[in-house]
């Protein structure tokens, strides 16, 4: 019997986690839960995102035994990992944006970093760039918009590329020249990389954690033994969602292509 783990993010960009999961290990059961009701989770404050995210995993675990929890989401996972850890026996784990592959295959040791404000503004990212990428000048650019366009792009409705372009603008088309490598800070992002080279320009090398996340996760699994394991529930491989969504045929065939045909709404989930 396959491993079941149980991916949260506050909407569609963890997503782009389970597409790296789908791709190592395609046997993998997986549950998502598209928090949209917290969506975007950097505007709650750490007590508020704690206490969500810790109502949201406790409910479902009563209905399905996982084995792993992947908290896909960056700014939740600077945020609440260490209280979930401690509260809960079965692995939990995060997403770091890849800092330290950049430091090391960065040529020209210029680096940019997209994010949400909650990521960017974190003082890990300070314990990250000192420890991996001492000698990089490392270029944060706080994005308030781009996961908002991701979920649009999701459900077949057009990316306003005009206000990708001002989130990017805090960089100057010279810095931009000289950064050859950019890290994807927000796991929705992947979803309009498309449309960000197109701004920034070609010949970049971009980063983004979904595959070292999905590799970390398959690591910790290994460790389990199966024979621990008991009888699942029939709710594997549906993808839930806290707020009222009336999926049309696009959203639809974007959701089928990452292996979710099951939606499930929890409107009343949480509090």
């Amino acid at each position: 019997m396959p491993f079941s783990v149980l991916v949260i993010d506050s909407g569609i960009g963890g997503l782009s986690v389970v597409q790296a999961i789908r791709k190592i290990s395609p046997a993998l059961s997986v549950t998502y839960l598209a928090d949209n009701g917290g969506f975007p989770y950097g505007a709650l404050s750490i007590g508020s995102l704690t206490s969500r995210i810790d109502l949201l995993i406790s409910n479902l675990t009563t209905e399905i035994n996982f084995d792993a929890v992947v908290l896909a989401c960056n700014t939740a996972s600077t945020a609440v990992l260490s209280a979930l850890r401690q509260r809960y026996a079965f692995p939990i784990i995060g997403v770091v944006p890849p800092v330290k592959t950049a430091g090391e295959i960065s040529v020209s040791r210029q680096i940019a970093l997209l994010a949400t404000e909650g990521t960017s503004g974190r003082g890990y990212i300070d314990d990250l760039a000192q420890t991996f990428a001492a000698d990089c000048q490392i270029f944060r650019v706080p994005c308030p918009d781009l996961a908002q366009q991701a979920e649009l792009k999701a459900t077949g409705q057009e990316v306003d590329v005009s206000l990708l372009r001002s989130n990017l603008s805090v960089v100057s088309s010279d810095e931009w020249a000289k950064i050859d490598t950019i890290i994807l800070g927000c796991t929705h992002y992947p979803f309009i990389k498309e449309e960000l080279e197109g701004i920034v320009g070609p010949d970049k090398v971009w980063l983004d954690p979904a595959l070292p996340v999905a590799r970390h996760l398959i690591a910790t699994l290994a460790q389990k033994e199966t024979a621990s394991i008991e009888q699942r529930s029939a709710n594997e491989n549906a993808i839930y969602f806290t707020a009222t969504i009336s999926p049309d045929a696009v959203f639809k065939a974007f959701l089928e292509k990452i292996g979710f045909s099951c939606i499930r709404q929890l409107e009343d989930f949480v509090a």
